[in-house]
């Protein structure tokens, strides 16, 4: 079926009348559904960390009032309380909204609980991190609440959602907007307005909402076979590229989710931002370069250790460096469902960019430093950090302008799902899953470059900026020309802790309260703690010796 031809929302009503809806999961969501059904992998926990002023804790964490907001969510957000059905044979998945499903609680899915000290919040957070997964058909999206008892006013609340029917912005519209029900107070559970019908309307797949969708059907598939054409081209070139080393091969099915920080003091993060303004760049065209520095120090240091052969060393250092990742898609859908609600709806609205770098930075002629790796700006110049950072750039505005963009995301999407659906099923019949890929177009043994044709990427990830207008500090939010309300509520904190694919190794950036934020998020059975944990160390030193006080900014011309 032609992408752009899907069916759209049905109305379903079960056998004893009860108003319910369906339609089939587009092809973005198809492809993170059978992530989710591999043990539960390609989930978010949104964590945040709360604080209730005093004068209104009671109110505001009163059962009803956790329950009211909840449910208020999910009605102004109905993927929140779907459910998802295999038809026969897997062929095709549905969404299934219920209306009673919106407005009332289902067992299970608003849980409160409550923690003796950060230690108890932390096993907590494990848990839901790597231990078996809270999900699954009936609900795509469960809550946790509680307070943490040696920490008077202090909340913490879970929320897991699967990732078919949430990305980054989404995930950022659920931490605020159920901030701001819970400090709303007054209202109740319902929520009027625009009946189920009409605001299923706006979730739809995102190949509903391409212009491509507007156009003949011969137009569409002449656009596919020049699109598949390219994509052929390119891919026959995309060859090679190299990884973090990783660990012994180990036999296992279900990976161990790790997350990683580094973070900037204010003052850094100004004096970052305004370096890659003046370069006329963004944090994320530096990203793909911060990171390949980082590799490059890294294995210094291991060839020099005697811990990464000569052989090996010799590889990786004639590949070219492939990274991929996310990019928020909404901007290049529809302009009116963009401009109605689109920018921050709960849904999966993403595609997929990927670029290269050349081959590795070295020095071999330069002195080690403290560490055994060779200083930063003798692997590279500020010109030649700055060169490589504006191709990233060329590379990444040439794929968004691209007339054939979402040809490209289509034609992906199409090879991406039918791996990962084998992969699935041959894991839910006990067999082994050697379709199973931690990235697109990355094979299970991401390490063992020398033996995956076309290429390996060297990381996904991708810079998710400034959080703090997404996510504000005080709730209630201030209302248009409406008197100010007193703040009730604080977020201290919005984590999204990633439960990792096999083999996944993701490096992310965003600003929060001020301050940019390096994480890196990987499968700990796949790679060892501590060499992610030094490469994203040097990430941070890459950073600062480049964009941070001091760093060289370059004329116009290099």
């Amino acid at each position: 079926m032609d992408p752009s031809e899907h069916p759209g929302w049905r109305s379903a009503p079960s056998a004893a009348g009860e108003p319910a809806f369906r339609r089939p999961l587009g092809a973005l969501e198809l492809g993170f559904y059978w992530d989710a059904v591999t043990d539960g992998v390609a989930v978010t926990v949104n964590v945040l960390d709360l604080e209730a002023a005093p004068a209104h804790e009671h109110e505001v964490f009163a059962r009803d009032n956790v329950v009211r907001a909840w449910l208020r969510l999910k009605q102004r957000f109905p993927l929140l309380g779907a459910a998802v059905e295999e038809l026969p044979g897997a062929e095709c998945i549905e969404f299934v909204v219920r209306e009673t499903a919106l407005k009332t609680l289902r067992p299970g899915e608003l849980n409160f609980v409550e923690f003796t000290d950060a230690k108890d919040v932390a096993r907590f957070r494990e848990q839901l991190h790597n231990g078996p997964t809270v999900l699954g058909s009936e609900l795509l999206a469960r809550v946790w609440v509680g307070a943490q008892r040696d920490a008077p006013g202090r909340w913490w609340v879970f929320i897991p959602v699967v990732h078919y029917i949430t990305d980054g912005m989404g995930n950022a519209t659920v931490v605020r907007e159920f901030c701001e029900e819970l400090a709303s107070l007054g209202e109740g559970a319902e929520v009027g307005g625009v009946p189920l019908e009409a605001r299923l309307r706006t979730i739809v797949p995102t190949e509903v909402l391409t212009p491509s969708s507007k156009l003949s059907v011969p137009r569409r598939r002449w656009r596919f076979a020049i699109a598949k054409v390219i994509q052929d081209i390119r891919g026959g070139k995309t060859v090679g590229g190299h990884t973090l080393p990783t660990l012994p091969e180990v036999s296992h099915t279900k990976p161990l989710s790790r997350a990683i920080f580094v973070q900037f003091t204010v003052a850094e993060s100004q004096q970052i931002m305004r370096t890659c303004r003046a370069w006329g760049l963004t944090l994320g065209n530096a990203h793909p370069v911060l990171s390949q520095l980082a590799f490059a120090r890294l294995l210094h240091r291991l060839h020099a250790q005697g811990t990464l052969s000569d052989a090996d060393w010799e590889t990786r250092l004639r590949q070219p460096m492939h990274y991929t990742g996310p990019m928020n898609y909404r901007p290049y859908l529809d302009s009116a469902w963009y401009k109605s609600g689109g920018a921050e709806e709960v849904c999966i609205a993403i595609s997929f960019y990927t670029l290269t770098l050349p081959s590795l930075p070295r020095a071999p002629t330069s002195p080690p430093d403290a560490t055994g790796a060779p200083p930063f700006h003798a692997l590279l110049s500020p010109a030649r950090f700055r060169a490589r950072a504006q191709a990233a750039r060329a590379q990444s505005k040439a794929l968004a302008a691209h007339p054939l963009l979402h040809e490209f995301h289509a034609l992906r999407l199409t090879l991406r799902n039918a791996r990962t659906r084998t992969a699935a099923l041959a894991l839910r019949e006990g067999r082994p899953a050697s379709g199973l890929s931690p990235l697109p177009g990355v094979a299970p043994s991401a390490g063992r470059f020398a033996e995956l044709p076309p290429c390996v990427f060297a990381n996904g990830g991708a810079s998710l900026g400034d959080r703090d207008a997404l996510m504000p500090e005080a709730y209630p939010l201030p209302g248009a020309g409406a008197p100010p309300e007193p703040v009730r509520l604080r977020l201290h904190g919005a984590a999204h802790d990633l439960r990792c694919r096999m083999g996944e190794l993701y490096l992310g950036a965003l600003t929060w309260r001020g301050r940019l934020q390096f994480f890196a998020a990987f499968d700990a059975r796949t790679y060892d703690e501590a060499l992610v944990r030094a490469w994203t160390e040097e990430v941070r030193g890459a950073t600062l010796a480049f964009l941070g006080a001091g760093a060289e900014v370059p004329g116009a011309r290099l």
